[in-house]
């Protein structure tokens, strides 16, 4: 009984030395040694030591290249995905997680800044999308003071270069809406009309400057031509041929009736000055003022240049008297004292004697008035 004892001890024994050999000659693989210069199990590298930053990580884990999916914090790696691929969460230098505000300007997530915050108004927007400058194209409301706009370098109709709403007289000329000029008003009289340097034809009549802007009786300095009206025997105020002794004059037939001429203004403009104008008015009396009344507002005193007593100045030409100018006559009128676009009547006092109008000039007419602006 004992030796069989014995036996099996014996046989223990030399099992555990063959056991003891083999652990000594053949390392197991489920168990490598890293920074022993082999590969074994589940190591991806081993270049003899132990230390980081190698090309071998300490424990031989990872060849420490972006993209094997390890990440190594000895090369500042701060993510892999396996991949190198950026925009997608894992920069493509396994620097960054793509997130704004980690000091990582991250271009393929659209960051064109990333100052380590997520504060606007500092330089970089709280998206890292925009260095906040005005001119970059994006609208920056964090900045002091707030962009309104941003058009970009060269702006827009809508956005000036400073950022702002573009309108006329902001007081910055931009020429994408057409503007020449910019004074900050909205005065027509000056020399910058609705941000264009202000011309005659302009489409602006300048108030003080000019009176009219094209059209119908507007001259090239944008002022109104005068109104001329010419006045025929029909335009006559209580005119006879009982003292002319001729078919070429009409005369008040010295009766002692006012006279005068009538004329339908169709002018552009409201007159301030009336202008008659006739030739070879007779006043046998003699030289002295008439009154006058321009639609019953008086204005004053008419005066009768040359005439004779003959009441006929184709005697008085007969008779070596020579002929007198057309009579001028000119009266300042007020708004009130002229129609425009209506009759007006100019009406003359008569006298005992003859006094009338001739017909020898003005193309066959009597008169002739010009209204003035």
């Amino acid at each position: 009984m004992m030796g069989r004892a014995l036996a099996i001890v014996l046989c223990l024994a030399a099992c555990e030395i063959h056991v003891a050999e083999r652990a000594d000659d053949e390392p197991s693989e489920l168990d490598p040694e890293c920074g022993n210069g082999v590969v074994e199990g589940s190591e991806v590298c081993d270049d003899g030591n132990t230390a980081a930053a190698d090309g071998c990580s300490a424990a031989c884990t990872s060849d420490e290249t972006c993209g094997n999916g390890v990440v190594d914090e000895a090369t500042e790696e701060t993510c892999d995905d396996g991949n190198l691929l950026g925009g997608d969460g894992c920069s493509n230098d396994c620097k960054s997680d793509e997130t704004c505000g980690n000091g990582v300007i991250d271009l393929a997530k659209g960051e064109t800044c990333d100052d380590g915050d997520l504060q606007g108004g500092d330089g970089c927007s709280a998206n890292c999308q925009s260095n906040e400058a005005c001119g970059n194209g994006i609208q920056d409301p964090a900045t002091t003071p707030p962009e309104e706009c941003d058009g970009g370098a060269a702006g827009t109709a809508d956005c000036d270069v400073n950022c702002t709403t573009a309108f006329c007289g902001d007081g910055t000329v931009n020429g994408l809406r057409g503007e020449q000029c910019e004074d900050g008003n909205g005065s027509n009289n000056d020399a910058c009309v609705d941000c264009r340097v202000a011309f005659c034809g302009d489409g602006f009549v300048r108030f003080g400057v000019e009176q009219c802007d094209g059209g119908a009786g507007c001259n090239g300095n944008c002022q109104f031509d005068p109104r001329v009206y010419l006045v025929s025997a029909a335009g006559l105020i209580n005119q006879g041929f009982s003292c002319d002794g001729t078919g070429l004059n009409l005369y008040d037939g010295c009766g002692g009736l006012p006279t005068g001429v009538t004329w339908f203004d169709d002018s552009p403009f409201q007159p301030s000055v009336v202008q008659l104008e006739f030739e070879h008015g007779i006043e046998c009396i003699g030289d002295h003022p008439l009154g006058t009344s321009l639609n019953g507002n008086d204005t004053g005193a008419f005066q009768v240049v040359g005439g004779n007593c003959n009441c006929d100045p184709a005697q008085a030409f007969a008779m070596g008297v020579s002929p007198v100018p057309p009579t001028v006559n000119t009266w300042n009128v007020t708004a009130t004292g002229y129609v425009r676009g209506g009759q007006n009547t100019l009406t003359i006092a008569a006298s005992g004697s003859c006094f009338g109008f001739s017909g020898n000039t003005f193309g066959g007419n009597y008169a002739r008035i010009t209204v003035f602006p």
